[in-house]
């Protein structure tokens, strides 16, 4: 976790004006505020059910290899499924791509 201090470095070490030493230091504790309540929010939180559609977009965004991020699987049955779904849409696309080309 950045302290006071080691801000305080890094605007002396980037030549930071004087004048917004005090506007920034405020600025960074003010976020690092924000982020410990948002930390502590994220330990109290209970697991995200999944709907239909979040499964659904999990699995287009997994297919795709975007992977985004903004929802992961949060249990062991949960990791198991989304396996046994990317495995089963890959031999699917195997299928798929014989069958195009077998018949040309």
């Amino acid at each position: 976790m950045l302290s006071i201090y080691t801000i305080r470095l890094a605007i002396a070490f980037l030549h930071i004006n004087a004048d917004e030493f005090p506007g920034i230091i405020r600025s960074t504790e003010r976020k690092l505020s924000k982020l410990k309540k948002r930390l502590a929010t994220l330990s109290t939180m209970t697991p995200m059910v999944w709907s239909y559609w979040d499964f659904l977009y999990f699995s287009v965004i997994t297919q795709a290899t975007v992977g985004y991020g903004d929802i992961l699987p949060n249990r062991t049955a949960v990791r198991m499924l989304v396996c046994l779904q990317t495995l089963i849409a890959l031999v699917f696309l195997v299928v798929v791509i014989n069958l195009v080309f077998r018949n040309n």
